[in-house]
């Protein structure tokens, strides 16, 4: 079966896996006044197949977990830098670094920060708005058995899926003002981390802050 370029790929799994875009009628309102928005690192659920192929231990899973919550919060912050040339953003995103150095300074850790209030956190990180985003990642099918299933039925099966939920609030009243959420499926032909990027990618370019939104 002819490999399809990664771009073709991509452009087939954006066009048949779920998206889902809110905005709040009073962003154009709100946005016009907020200067700096900061990204908390993201919270991560890997649900892992025990048939995939590999023994992975609970300890490993949370390790994975805690390195992607800090990927994809820098990962969300340089596509915005990356976007930024091309689009006219209306504020500035905190530097990551900056964000956990707060957090770690008022003893917040990130499994406190997705359950505290958004304004408490914009307080603390002194900032007029926070994104929260939410990450789950799955592996349904083993890849040498989705392999088999191409071979046979000449059909790709899923063997890694990824939904992301990121969600704009503001740090005023911690109203929702944004969401954004995106479900995509990749074969064995996808990583995981293309995924990830794609998904990332999608949501910066979405990102609220531009004037055609205010």
């Amino acid at each position: 079966m002819k490999r399809l370029s990664f771009f073709l790929v991509l452009a087939l799994l954006l066009a048949s896996c779920g998206r889902v875009t809110y905005l709040d009628d009073a962003f154009p309102r709100k946005g016009r006044r907020h200067k700096v928005v900061a990204v908390i690192p993201f919270e991560v659920d890997i649900l892992y197949n025990p048939l995939a192929g590999q023994k992975v231990t609970p300890e490993m899973i949370a390790d994975m977990e805690a390195d992607l919550s800090v990927q994809l919060q820098e990962g969300f912050y340089s596509q915005f830098l990356r976007q930024r040339k091309h689009r006219d953003y209306t504020v500035k995103l905190q530097d990551p670094q900056r964000t956990n150095a707060l957090l770690e300074e008022k003893g917040i850790d990130p499994a406190t920060a997705w359950k505290m209030k958004p304004e408490a956190l914009a307080q603390a990180l002194d900032v007029d708005a926070v994104i929260v985003g939410y990450v789950q990642m799955e592996k349904p099918l083993p890849e040498v058995m989705a392999a088999a299933v191409a071979v046979l039925f000449d059909s790709w099966l899923p063997t890694n899926e990824v939904s992301a939920r990121l969600s704009l609030y503001e740090g005023r009243k911690g109203a929702l003002l944004w969401r954004f959420e995106r479900r995509l499926s990749g074969t064995v032909t996808r990583s995981v981390e293309s995924l990830m990027r794609a998904l990332v990618r999608a949501a910066a370019r979405k990102f609220p802050y531009q004037e055609r939104y205010l």
